[in-house]
């Protein structure tokens, strides 16, 4: 998920405090960074890798607040108090505001499981949690990144946690003099950086969200307020100093135009555009090129709005996105985007400054305020988790609608057992059950694989069947966690006890979009889609792994079933109203399904270790009758069934999958 939230620093005067002379430079680099993040959120393709602007961000903040401490500590004026104070008048303020501003059309829009989510942010953001929140819910049946109003603040948490800690270990690190700053921050930061990249396939969620994988960015940041780096940085020539600042600006804009949705950020790959940022932290002045163009004033300007730009964006594109049936149009983005400038600047006029630039408000009463913020914003989000997302709000059939929405998978606790992994106490139930029923059945796959395992389990009567499934595990991109490797093991001397195996997984992983990368959900919400080709070389890599199941156990493979790309959310709504509306299906979504479809039933129709059926056929889809009725909705994301479609799909899955896989 590329979602992100800035506390921006501070770079000037603030309320009497000692601060470093003004670089109006730096707001114009925040006002690229602010941008670019923003028009990435509203889908712009230009803006591919805008993302990165958080990065930039964080290099920032690690060199005005490491700037700011080691000048408070040589003039002797240092104190944890007026730091502290000073995060609160600028961060707490106009964080609460969106905040308050969110919570009515919340609980007006959202359905309650995305409530209780939502109240439950308001109180990890209010404790600066809010990243170990989202990082615990990130997963294939949570809802879209795009629908959750608060995400953005995950690393405003980040941030926060920095703030926390950083203070300490600098002043420690300043007052034990035998440490040289400077090496301490390169092996903490190289060992950060190492961590991250590492994570960056072994646990990306993990990776993007926490803090020890985004440290090193920080840490870049810090490096440059030592007096050793400004010093070097110095004695550059002019020519050289202009030329250093030229390049970590197109660094930086590089990374925007030409890192995508599928560039494994944080990594080495985001060393790009934060050693940029350094490079123009270090040598752009107002006489170069580089420092006049950043400090232009409209840019200047729009860096001084980045913090408040931030906050309000994200919740004025997710209620937008929730309550849309399809992604919204470019002139309502473009709306949602000077709305979102028009909304910060008022807060910054009227709430930033009233706090960071006047006296009105003392040390006591900022603390004062802010405990009490946390009060309030945790109880709700106790209220929310009590009353189950305040689901009294609903009449008693929109209830039982939305509750149809989310189930857990349909373990039974004794023979009908879905897994993740190949646990010993998956192996020893999978034995005991082999002894008593004999032959399993086993569904394999990613997250659609957890589909059908519960569509199969409520359809067939068959009492012994074993669900291996994991969201973003799939055979031609296999994770360490994945478990492909692991049933191979499994099967080999088990023969006996499996009787069929049936594989499926997602479809748009299996094309490609229209650039020729592999598809992602993304590639759907395109105004007008391109013709999506087959992506062959996951095709074959899925169809070379299951001929080595096949060595040990009978395969089917259930081809992709076509995916609606639709916002699960609106159909709820419309469900729940009884609304019935012409679903705005895009004809090149239907057209690629079928062609892989076609594609992949060719690659193994001569091939006599794999039965191929088409869930395309088996479904036979129509998206006037099958995407939602008045009793709910049958999908529960873009292209995941609900509860509600696994019953409704899974007879007309297993009447074509029975005879393949053995009745």
């Amino acid at each position: 998920p590329r979602n992100h939230a800035i506390d921006s620093g501070d770079n000037g005067a603030d309320a009497g405090l000692m601060t470093l002379a003004y670089r109006p430079e730096i707001d114009g680099l925040r006002a690229v960074a602010v941008v670019s993040v923003i028009l990435y959120h509203a889908g712009s393709p230009l803006f591919g890798g805008g993302y990165v602007g958080v990065d930039v961000f964080f290099v920032i903040s690690g060199y005005l607040i490491t700037s700011i401490i080691l000048a408070d500590l040589e003039s002797g004026t240092f104190s944890f108090a007026r730091f502290y104070e000073r995060r609160a008048r600028r961060i707490l303020p106009p964080l609460y505001v969106v905040m308050a501003a969110s919570l009515p059309v919340a609980l007006w829009l959202l359905f309650p499981a995305d409530l209780k989510s939502f109240l439950s942010s308001l109180g990890s953001i209010s404790v600066f949690s809010s990243n170990f929140q989202f990082w615990s819910e990130s997963g294939y049946f949570d809802v879209d990144v795009e629908l959750k109003p608060m995400l953005h603040t995950w690393s405003l948490a980040v941030e926060e946690q920095y703030y926390f800690l950083f203070p300490l270990f600098l002043v420690a690190m300043v007052r034990w003099k035998h440490w040289p700053l400077g090496w301490v921050f390169m092996c903490v930061g190289t060992a950060s950086l190492l961590l991250s990249q590492w994570l960056a396939t072994a646990a990306p969620a993990a990776n993007f969200f926490l803090l020890p994988t985004r440290f090193w960015e920080l840490a870049i940041g810090s490096g440059l307020a030592l007096e050793g780096v400004r010093n070097a940085a110095a004695r550059l020539s002019k020519p050289a100093r202009d030329g250093l600042a030229l390049a970590g600006l197109m660094a930086i804009a590089a990374s925007v135009f030409y890192f995508d949705s599928l560039t494994p950020v944080p990594s080495f790959h985001a060393l790009l555009p934060t050693l940029g940022t350094a490079a123009v932290l270090l040598a752009a002045t107002p006489e170069s090129m580089t420092g006049r163009v950043l400090a232009w004033r409209p840019l200047v300007g729009l860096g001084v709005l980045s913090y408040g730009a931030y906050l309000w964006h994200q919740p004025l594109f997710a209620f937008t996105r929730y309550w849309s049936l399809a992604e919204p149009p470019a002139a309502v983005k473009a709306v949602l985007v000077l709305a979102s400038f028009a909304l910060a600047y008022l807060s910054w006029r009227h709430v930033e400054r009233t706090f960071r630039f006047s006296n009105s408000f003392s040390r006591q009463a900022v603390f004062r305020l802010a405990l009490a913020g946390v009060f309030v914003f945790v109880a709700l989000a106790a209220a929310g988790r009590s009353s189950n997302g305040l689901v009294q709000r609903l009449d008693e059939r929109a209830r039982l609608i939305a509750d149809t929405f989310h189930s857990p998978m349909l373990d039974d606790g004794a023979c009908r057992i879905h897994a993740e992994a190949l646990s010993d106490v998956v192996m020893k139930r999978f034995d005991d059950c082999a002894s008593r029923h004999g032959a399993a059945l086993v569904v394999l796959g990613d997250s659609h694989a957890m589909n059908l395992f519960n569509a199969v389990t409520q359809t067939s009567k068959r009492p012994f069947i074993l669900g291996l499934s994991r969201g973003g595990c799939r055979p031609h991109t296999p994770l360490p966690e994945c478990h492909y490797d692991a049933f191979l093991a499994f099967i080999a001397g088990r023969e006996e006890k499996i009787s069929s195996v049936i594989f499926n997984q997602a479809g748009f992983y299996l094309l490609r979009d229209g650039k020729g990368r592999q598809g992602t959900r993304e590639m759907f919400k395109a105004a007008s889609l391109p013709v999506f080709d087959v992506h062959t070389e996951n095709v074959a890599r899925v169809r070379d792994y299951l001929h080595a199941v096949a060595r040990h156990a009978r395969v089917t493979w259930l081809g992709p079933w076509a995916e609606p790309h639709l916002n699960a959310r609106a159909l709820l709504r419309l469900a729940t109203s009884c609304e019935m509306v012409v679903p705005p299906i895009q004809p090149n979504s239907d057209t690629a399904f079928a062609r892989l479809d076609g594609f992949i039933g060719d690659s193994v129709r001569n091939d006599p270790a794999i039965a191929y059926v088409s869930a395309l056929k088996l479904l036979n889809v129509d998206w006037s009758r099958d995407l939602y009725d008045c009793n709910g909705t049958f999908w529960a994301d873009a292209d995941h069934m609900s509860p509600f479609g696994e019953r409704r799909f899974g007879p007309r899955i297993w009447t074509g999958l029975a005879t393949a896989a053995g009745g």
